[in-house]
């Protein structure tokens, strides 16, 4: 889910409290609030604190992204198909093979 689509739900949770504390507060005359003005002043800090947490991470998860990107591309990249096949069938022929006939010699 993007960004911008979870920080748009948050907005409207957000706008939907405040209207419903306004609409409570209106009901309600001569009660006690729900929350207070320091509490709402803390939730304020919190969610404030969560968005900042949240843009961090994305961040650094992006830039990680792009990180292991270029690292990978000198492993992948690098080298043509060509000579890739070339190096894989002399490493099998020198090696592999020669592992094979080592196992199947009869010793005297």
């Amino acid at each position: 889910m993007p960004t911008w689509a979870i920080a748009g739900v948050c907005l409207v949770i957000i706008v939907i409290s405040i209207a419903l504390e306004k609409l409570l507060h209106k009901l309600g005359e001569g009660y006690e609030p729900l929350i207070s003005v320091e509490g709402l002043h803390q939730l304020h800090i919190l969610l404030f604190f969560l968005a900042f947490l949240h843009v961090l991470y994305s961040a650094i998860t992006m830039l990680l992204g792009r990180l292991k990107g270029c690292f990978s591309r000198q492993f992948f990249k690098s080298v043509s198909k060509a000579d890739y096949l070339t190096l894989r069938n002399g490493f099998i022929t020198s090696c592999v093979v020669g592992i094979i006939r080592g196992f199947f010699a009869v010793k005297c």
